[in-house]
């Protein structure tokens, strides 16, 4: 299966997954990233330049660099739980967007207020509704370019009792700098299969050669990489989500990150 389509089989699973009645009015109330009515909006050629000064955390994190990528990971997955749970931000930026059906207003937000734009999330009407197609994004090369992107996944049940919901997300990485997202980053692993995510672990999905092809794959955990077992040309991933437990070498690596990428750019 190419992975668009398991992006967006995905997207149908992070919607509809099977919770409780209360686990689920929770996860709904958590997830949804309204848009601040009040909140300042900009021209977007006024607006902000990505590339004009750095975020401290990307000054902290430098360059992306393979033989630290689980430490990068970690503190940009930490960045960007701490500007989801801030809230709305300054509005920086906008646009009309054909990236995902039904949401085609983008909007750019500054949520640490260091004045250069971190969040985005596409919203069913210009002025906002609820959404879950939203993120946070990064320039680690400062170029101007996302070469960084933190995409919302759901919600599950994870390790650590009955009713531990815990949220994933996918990190699309851009690892040579060519404007493509070549890796593909998921916190969502159960190795011991028994149907919880397990804190700390995480699936990477690599397009070694950056031809557009995923050919390979590790877990990583606490730092330490192994290689992802291959069974029937496929990876095996160890995560619940079907369609990402077998992805076959070779398959696509998708357009639906690169379209986020491309209209985050577009608007510097």
């Amino acid at each position: 299966m190419h992975l668009k389509t398991a992006i967006k089989y995905s997207d149908t699973i992070r919607r509809f997954h099977t919770l409780s009645a209360t686990a689920l009015a929770a996860a709904l109330v958590i997830c949804l990233a309204p848009l601040d009515a009040n909140a300042q909006t900009q021209d977007a050629d006024t607006a902000w330049i990505l590339a004009s000064a750095k975020p401290r955390i990307v000054s902290q994190v430098g360059p992306y660099d393979d033989k630290r990528r689980a430490q990068i990971y970690n503190a940009l997955n930490k960045e960007y739980l701490r500007l989801w749970d801030r809230g709305t931000g300054r509005i920086v930026a906008t646009a009309r967007s054909k990236t995902f059906r039904g949401f085609p207003y983008l909007k750019i937000e500054d949520r640490n207020r260091d004045g250069i734009g971190d969040f985005y999330a596409y919203y069913p009407k210009q002025s906002g509704g609820q959404t879950q197609e939203f993120g946070a994004f990064f320039d680690l090369a400062n170029d101007g370019t996302p070469d960084w992107l933190v995409f919302y996944g759901g919600s599950l049940l994870g390790e650590g009792g009955a009713f531990n919901i815990v949220y994933w997300n996918h990190h699309a990485i851009d690892r040579n700098n060519d404007g493509k997202f070549d890796t593909l980053v998921l916190d969502c692993v159960d190795m011991n299969g028994n149907g919880k995510i397990e804190p700390g672990r995480t699936a990477w999905f690599y397009d070694a050669d950056f031809d557009g092809k995923i050919d390979s794959g590790q877990h990583v955990e606490k730092g330490k990489a192994t290689k992802m077992p291959v069974k029937g040309g496929r990876l095996v991933s160890g995560t619940p989500l079907k369609t990402f437990q077998k992805i076959r070498i070779g398959s696509d690596f998708g357009g639906l990150f690169n379209s986020i990428g491309q209209d985050i750019a577009s608007l510097q």
